[in-house]
């Protein structure tokens, strides 16, 4: 099943991308003489009546694909009013159109948003099963036309002898789909060829001869004049590319199959791309956007609870791959993908001149510095976009801030550096999205990443080396005859287009550094102990509770206040030490808080050192586990010192005695000179290396001033070596924290202080002492084991000059009865190396940080 679904996931990566390559491969030709700064004049050259006649007709063919749902309801019979089916209609249909996937997105947000206007959700998903399969069908009737008519065949039909085979491939799609339906007459419930099935058809034509009608009539108003039996031809076969390519969209396989199918058939390269760019913004980009102004009200009234009538259903099942959040998930990431459009289009605006006529009236109104600065900050507005496109997705409550800042700037930058009004009614159409969406970002911080920070960061710097490469294919603008008073308006020399993009680079860094530090709530989190040890006088604890009074971790209490945690903020790490404690009934919905908490303050929540006994918890929240090692307990009601087996540790235990050696138990509060013992022998003891934190202890005087410390004195009374008691507050276990001694000690000293501890506890009642844990002891030996279990094995075994874990588990051995598993609860979306390099670096920093 593995091996199969990783063919599967490897072979949906690689189609599109061999099906690209061929037609690269096939077209290079005609790709090679495309002129971009050809293409950037005529660009410009447009008149608004032309770009308003291409929005008008990219509107209306999209229109047609309505049909399908106009289809579909009345099959279903259900009964909405016009602006509703128009709503669910066209968010199903621009999504569908942009995202793709074989049809699925369109079909999984129908369901999503007419099941609650239908009583039986398995006829309705089994309708919306019967419609995918149609789509495709008027372009498979189109497929006929070049195979029957010598009228539809253009040269490429010729030259490219694979075309004939991808014609027949879709010919063939009706007549078999047809044949299905005769073959399974008997099962009419799903394959009934009636007049629903016939009207499906003639809407998929519809759409099909729409899109193509689309592309003609663009081609008409840019100037490039050809009959719409060649565009039908060229289309139809550039459209199977990118239905086969499974690319959303058909974005890449369309589209170079169209260049070179127009290149054939007599269109300049430079006029195809102009077509093929006014084709995706007005019959892709610009429905999608009123799609998503349909959508973002739709975002948030998606919830798991209007999806539970219908969990127990076979279609609903079909589709349980598909999350309840599809809706507000695709809205926000089509909303930062426009944000990040925005960004491309200042960039590409200031990286092209001007209109002349315009540029010159500029001037006549603003100063030649003036729009040499609009130019400046129109492109730091737009690698600003670039750069908070991310957040926009996460839905930070700062970026859209500064978003809408950025947004505002870009406009009316890019408008008073040359009166470019079509760019600014674009960024105001997005400034109005981003309005509108306004109440739905509700996360106080960026979530960190290191894997999008350089994606992002690939993303702007492609992006720059865009702008400035775009200015470098400007300069044929420079044998055009302009006007002297605006040519150095207009043309940028490369070590300008350069300074320009770096000058940029840093004012964005720096409204983006600036900006979130400035509107990112600072939280200071009230740490009450006293609270917590009123707290642990009525509930149990655990062996990691008493480090809570370190003070470097702060506290998480659940709303009812009866379950507690506590964490340390690391990275985009909110690290949970050690499980919950309290009322064990409310730790479900005390993590569910605890991972709210976390994801409106940006931080991914991971719990370390958790007990086997909390892990069926922590899977029903979507965790994962990574063995950390073994805890070592001893069995005080057992523990004795007789026996064979016990010799060594008599032997220590007497001759410590016989040299005068005394044991004892401090109890708190201690006085300053002996605080000052325990810190000149822990100094001795850390010979200039750096106290560890978080999970472990370190010597702080409030935090020893809280529980009784085991002291080894010599004979002469001076204290050679001490540990630090800490309870676990369940009235049966104790553990150490802190056991260190002096360099000068004889051998045998810690085996001293643990046995007389171990006795001691013993006689106050305690039944288990905790030894602590044993790091990444038992893990990855089985050869079936995880590969990151393999490789922590492989620290265990060579990493003894850091850690000594060998060493660890071979002393506690010697005092262990039981072992008990740790675990470490992580994220899926955690990518389990890097989360294990944090924790470390956790562990290891500075406790003098706290």
């Amino acid at each position: 099943m593995g091996k199969h679904f990783n063919l599967v996931k490897l072979a949906k990566i690689l189609i599109p991308f061999i099906i690209i390559i061929f037609i690269y491969i096939e077209g290079k030709n005609e790709i090679a003489q495309i002129n971009p700064s050809r293409l950037l004049i005529e660009l410009k050259s447009l008149e608004p009546v032309q770009i308003v006649s291409m929005l008008l007709i990219g509107l209306t063919g999209v229109s047609a694909l309505m049909v399908y749902d106009l289809v579909l309801i009345r099959k279903l019979r259900i009964s909405l009013s016009w602006h509703t089916f128009l709503k669910i209609s066209w968010i199903a249909n621009t999504f569908n159109s942009v995202i793709g996937f074989g049809g699925l997105a369109g079909a999984s947000l129908r369901g999503l948003l007419l099941h609650k206007h239908v009583k039986d959700s398995s006829k309705l998903f089994s309708s919306i099963i019967w419609l995918l399969p149609i789509m495709l069908t008027g372009l498979s009737v189109l497929a006929w036309l070049p195979l029957i008519s010598e009228g539809y065949r253009i040269p490429m039909y010729n030259s490219h002898p694979w075309v004939k085979f991808v014609l027949w491939g879709m010919a063939l799609y009706l007549p078999v789909y047809l044949l299905i339906f005769l073959i399974f007459k008997d099962k009419k419930a799903h394959f009934a060829l009636n007049r629903w099935t016939a009207l499906g058809i003639a809407g998929s034509l519809l759409e099909w001869l729409s899109a193509a009608f689309v592309l003609w009539s663009i081609a008409l108003i840019t100037g490039t004049n050809l009959p719409f039996i060649s565009m039908l031809a060229v289309f139809v076969i550039a459209s199977i590319a990118g239905v086969i390519s499974l690319v959303p969209g058909g974005i890449g396989s369309f589209d170079l199959l169209l260049l070179v199918g127009l290149n054939h058939a007599g269109a300049d390269d430079s006029q195809i791309l102009i077509i093929l760019l006014f084709y995706r913004v007005f019959y892709s980009l610009v429905p999608f956007i009123i799609g998503l102004l349909f959508a973002l009200p739709e975002a948030y009234s998606q919830t798991r609870n209007t999806v539970d009538p219908f969990k127990n259903n076979k279609w609903m099942k079909r589709f349980s791959f598909i999350p309840n959040s599809l809706i507000p998930n695709l809205s926000f990431w089509a909303l930062a993908v426009l944000v990040f459009l925005s960004g491309v289009l200042l960039l590409l605006s200031a990286a092209t001149p001007g209109i002349v006529e315009r540029i010159t009236f500029a001037e006549k109104l603003l100063s030649e510095p003036f729009l040499t600065i609009s130019d400046l900050l129109s492109v730091t507005a737009g690698i600003s976009l670039l750069l908070l496109s991310r957040s926009i997705q996460l839905k930070v409550r700062s970026a859209y801030v500064l978003t809408y800042i950025a947004l505002l700037a870009g406009a009316l930058f890019t408008f008073s550096k040359g009166l470019d009004y079509e760019e600014s009614i674009f960024l105001f159409a997005i400034l109005a999205l981003l309005r509108f969406s306004k109440n739905h970002f509700y996360r106080e911080r960026h979530p960190f990443s290191w894997k999008a920070s350089i994606y992002m960061m690939a993303l702007t710097t492609c992006s720059l080396f865009g702008y400035v490469s775009i200015g470098f294919f400007d300069q044929p603008f420079e044998r055009l005859s302009l006007p002297a008073s605006v040519k150095d308006v207009l043309i940028k020399t490369p070590g300008e287009l350069v300074l320009t993009a770096a000058a940029g680079f840093i004012l964005a860094i720096l409204f983006y550094t600036i900006g979130f530090t400035f509107l990112t709530k600072k939280e200071h989190m009230e740490k009450d102990s006293d609270e917590l040890l009123e707290f642990l006088e009525n509930t149990n604890g655990n062996v990691l509770t008493h480090l809570a009074f370190m003070g470097d971790k702060d506290y998480f209490w659940n709303k009812d206040r009866d379950v507690f945690m506590m964490y340390t903020v690391y990275s985009d790490k909110l690290v949970v030490l050690g499980d919950p404690i309290g009322n064990d009934r409310s730790f479900g919905n005390a993590i569910t808080e605890l991972r709210e908490y976390a994801d409106m303050r940006g931080f991914t929540p991971i719990f370390y050192q958790t007990e086997k006994d909390w892990l069926s918890l922590y899977h029903e929240h979507g965790y994962q586990f990574f063995k950390l090692g073994e805890e070592a307990y001893v069995n005080l009601e057992e523990f004795t010192l007789t026996g064979k087996k016990k010799t060594n540790m008599r032997t220590v235990r007497n001759k410590f005695e016989r040299e005068g050696y005394v044991f004892t138990i401090a109890e708190p509060p201690f006085s300053d000179s002996f605080i000052q013992e325990l810190e000149n022998v822990s100094s001795d003891w850390l010979r200039g290396r750096k106290e560890k934190g978080f999970s472990l202890g370190f010597f702080d005087r409030d935090y020893i001033q809280r529980a009784p410390v085991a002291i080894l004195r010599d004979e002469s009374g001076t204290l050679i070596g001490f540990a630090t008691i800490i309870p676990v507050y369940d009235g049966e276990t104790i553990s150490v924290d802190l056991m260190r001694h002096s360099r000068e000690v004889p051998s045998g000293t810690m085996d001293m202080i643990f046995v007389s501890i171990m006795l001691h506890m013993k006689e106050q009642g305690y039944k288990w002492f905790n030894l602590g844990m044993a790091p990444l002891s038992n893990v990855g030996q089985n050869k079936y084991a995880f590969w990151s279990e393999k490789a922590a094995a492989r620290i265990y075994k060579h990493g003894q000059y850091f850690y000594q874990f060998e060493g660890i588990r071979k002393y506690k051995e010697k005092f262990a009865s039981r072992w008990e598993p740790k675990y470490l609860a992580f994220s899926s979306r955690s990518a389990l190396p890097v989360t294990m390099l944090q924790l470390s670096r956790l562990i290891q920093k500075d406790a003098d940080k706290k």
